[in-house]
Parts: structure tokens; C-alpha cells; sequence
């Protein structure tokens, strides 16, 4: 007699499918090496890994650096430096650009306080902004903005291109317009004559490269000469024209500061030509004598500067001008906490040497100083030298090498100050 079968027939059938696939399985995954087992093989061709779609390319987030970017788009690396002094402000995008500005501002207020009253502390400073050329608004070297309190601002079209004699113009002008608005008030400002201002440019300009003068007399012979009226009364805007106003005012000043004399007819004259003064009755009380009426004016003048352009000028400066030099040459703007600069004296600045502010105002001099051993009046020839030295010391850590070449320097410098008095005397 057969067992009893707890199970069915049809439920035999669907185990004995189970177990014969569960076999089946095992069979397969033995022969394919799956791995994690810890006692499975590997396959002989194991499968290959998955492919995954590529990642996404970044967005752009601006134009690449090769592509031309429209004028007043592009920003300013890092903020822009501000130089101030009791005189002016200089803003630019890096400091070696800010401190050659500076330098040159000053220079121009040392040439300007000998025929115009400068005052000691001013109601407001000169503005100079250099403004990148990517971001300039304008296409003009520069332009000239009052601002809201009365002051000026000179905005200068800023890149490698720019040229040193426009940079020079634009401080001649804003600073002209300045000096007359401090005295009697932002309404007067139109009272300043452009010739005046432009003189003053170019003044600055053969201050720091006198061989110019050269260029300057070959320019006069190449440009028309304008007559004294078309000079003294001219008006801008002046577009292609500005060079040749530019040299004449500039031989104007000359030939005027020649006939002059002396500092205090100097101051005089341009003092009442800058606020105002009616240029033929203020020449007839300066010049008593030389003319009679206003074509006699116009012959005066016109001999005269032919006579004055045909003379070759001295690359060499003078006695006093190289030693207005020294004397600006020997400070240096140190910052100082707040955006501002104090001027200091270099064996003062001997502490903050290390500030990069003060190492490029340094290089920047001792850059420009190429041409000062042919420039600088044999007087003051060994000062010269000896200040270079001492800027060369402060790039370094030797403090008896700094000292010593600065006290080298101020024997060096008494010594030119006694030869020019003897000079002086000698003439007398």
C-alpha cells in the first residue's frame, strides 16, 4: 500500500519547476563569476562597465578674455587707488599710473605759485580721475567737468596710448580754472583765458622733458602763427586746431615771462590776465612805452616771437629749477589710514619702505630720472646723484648704507645752494 501524499499532483509539479529553475540560476551565476561571492571567479570577459551620459558643459559667464568689449562694460580689476594732498586728488586704476599723475601735478603747482596766487590751504581739491580707456564715455584725451560745489574735475582718457603732452594739458587747464573759481567764485571760471591754460600744459611739459623746446620751436616754424588777439581772445572747442593754440599760447607765456623780468612782474601780468584783465589795456601798464595802439601791439608781438622761435633754448635747467627738482624729488606719499597719502620726507619714509605703494612711487622716479644727469644744472649735479642713491637704498635693508647716502646728500645739496649764491652775487 502506497504512502499517503499530503501533497497533490499539481502542487508536486509547480515545487519540482521551482527547484529546477532555482538550479538553473545558480548554474548560470557559477559560470558568469559574479562578484561579492566570496568564493566566485571572475569572468573571462566580464561585462563592460556602464556608460553614463556626459556631464553638461559650464555656462559662460562672460565674453572670453580675447573679445572685444563694448566701451563702459568692462569693471576695474580690484578698486582704484586715490592719491590726495592739501592740493589735489589723483584717481586711478593702479598705483604707478596715480603717483606719476601726482608727481606731475605737483610739479605743476611749483611752476603755477610763481605767477598766480595759490592758496595755502584751498577750499576744495583738483580733481584728476584716469579713466580707462575700456570704460571712457568720451573719445576726447580729456575732458573738463565742474563738479557741484564749485570745484573742477579733469577726466583723462587713460591707456598705453595716452600721450604725456595731453596729460599735461589736462592739468594745465583744470588747474587754471580751479585757482580762479578758489579766489572769485565757480561763476568766474569762464574769465580764464584758454590760452593761459594751455600754456601752462605745455609749460609742464618742457619742465620735465626740456629738450622738447627743440620740438617746440620746429612746431612753431611748421604751424601758422596766430596773431595776439586770436590767441588771447580764443574759445573752445577747438578739435584739430588744439596744437597749433597750444604752441603759440605756450610762446606767448614765454615770450611774456621774458619781458617781465622778474617774479613780481610775473605775478602781476598773469595774475591779471588769468582773473579777467583786458589783455591789451593790461600789457599797454605793463609794458609801458613798447606800443602805441593795438596794430603796434600786433607788430610787437609778432616780431618778437619770431625772434624768440628761432633762438635755440638750453636742455639744461636752472639753478632755481633744479632746485625746485631736488626738492620734489626728495618726498614721497606714504598712505595713511582713510584713502589718503602724506607727503614725507625719504630718511622719514625710511619705516614704511616695505609699503608696495611707496616702492612703486619710488621706481616710478627713478624711471623718469633717465634723462636728469643732462638735464640738472652742474650746480646741483652731485645732489642729484646722491638722491638717486638714497631712493636706490630704500629698496633694500641697510640702514647705515640708506643714512649715510642721505646725510652725503644734504653736504651735496648745501654745497649747490652756496655755489648758486655765489652766482647770484657775481651778477648782481
Amino acid at each position: 500500500m502506497r504512502p499517503v501524499s499530503f501533497y497533490s499532483s499539481g502542487r508536486w509539479a509547480r515545487l519540482a519547476r521551482f527547484i529546477l529553475l532555482l538550479a538553473l540560476s545558480l548554474f548560470s551565476q557559477a559560470q558568469a563569476g559574479v562578484s561579492g561571492g566570496l568564493l566566485s571567479e571572475p569572468a573571462a570577459n566580464p561585462a563592460p562597465p556602464p556608460v553614463f551620459a556626459p556631464a553638461p558643459p559650464p555656462v559662460p559667464t562672460g565674453p572670453p578674455p580675447t573679445q572685444e568689449v563694448p566701451p563702459g562694460v568692462r569693471t576695474l580689476v580690484g578698486p582704484p587707488v586715490v592719491l590726495q594732498n592739501e592740493h589735489f586728488e589723483v584717481d586711478a586704476p593702479d598705483n604707478v599710473s596715480a603717483h606719476t599723475v601726482m608727481n606731475l601735478a605737483l610739479g605743476l603747482h611749483t611752476l603755477m605759485a610763481k605767477y598766480l596766487p595759490w592758496p595755502t590751504s584751498p577750499p576744495s581739491l583738483i580733481q584728476v580721475q584716469l579713466v580707462p580707456a575700456a570704460q571712457a564715455d568720451f573719445t576726447a584725451p580729456f575732458i573738463i567737468q565742474p563738479q557741484h560745489d564749485g570745484h573742477r574735475l579733469a577726466l583723462v582718457r587713460w591707456s598705453a596710448d595716452t600721450k604725456f603732452a595731453d596729460v599735461c594739458l589736462a592739468l594745465g587747464w583744470v588747474s587754471l580754472e580751479s585757482v580762479v573759481s578758489w579766489r572769485d567764485g565757480p561763476s568766474a571760471v569762464d574769465k580764464a583765458p584758454d590760452w593761459m591754460k594751455l600754456a601752462f600744459g605745455k609749460m609742464l611739459e618742457a619742465r620735465y622733458k626740456p629738450a622738447v623746446l627743440d620740438a617746440f620751436s620746429a612746431q612753431a616754424l611748421q604751424f601758422p602763427a596766430l596773431t595776439l588777439s586770436q590767441i588771447m581772445t580764443a574759445h573752445g572747442p577747438y578739435g584739430a586746431d588744439l596744437p597749433i593754440l597750444a604752441i603759440n599760447s605756450f610762446w606767448l607765456a614765454k615770450f611774456l615771462d621774458e619781458k617781465c623780468g622778474t617774479p613780481v612782474n610775473d605775478a602781476k601780468l598773469f595774475t591779471a590776465l588769468a582773473f579777467g584783465g583786458s589783455p591789451p589795456d593790461t600789457l599797454a601798464a605793463t609794458f609801458p612805452g613798447e606800443f602805441e595802439d593795438p596794430r603796434g601791439l600786433e607788430l610787437w608781438w609778432e616780431v618778437n616771437y619770431r625772434g624768440l622761435i628761432h633762438e635755440r633754448a638750453s636742455p639744461v635747467l636752472s639753478m632755481a629749477d633744479s632746485r625746485a627738482l631736488l626738492d620734489q624729488m626728495q618726498f614721497v606719499d606714504v598712505p595713511r589710514p582713510g584713502d589718503v597719502a602724506l607727503r614725507t620726507r625719504l630718511d622719514d619714509a625710511w619705516v614704511s619702505r616695505k609699503d608696495k605703494t611707496v616702492q612703486a612711487a619710488l621706481a616710478t622716479t627713478i624711471l623718469n630720472a633717465r634723462e636728469l644727469p643732462l638735464k640738472i644744472n652742474p650746480v646741483y649735479k652731485n645732489a642729484a646723484l646722491s638722491l638717486l642713491r638714497v631712493m636706490v637704498d630704500l629698496s633694500g635693508d641697510d640702514d647705515k648704507a640708506f643714512h649715510s647716502d642721505w646725510t652725503q646728500y644734504q653736504a651735496d645739496r648745501t654745497d649747490g645752494e652756496a655755489y648758486e649764491a655765489g652766482v647770484e652775487a657775481a651778477f648782481k
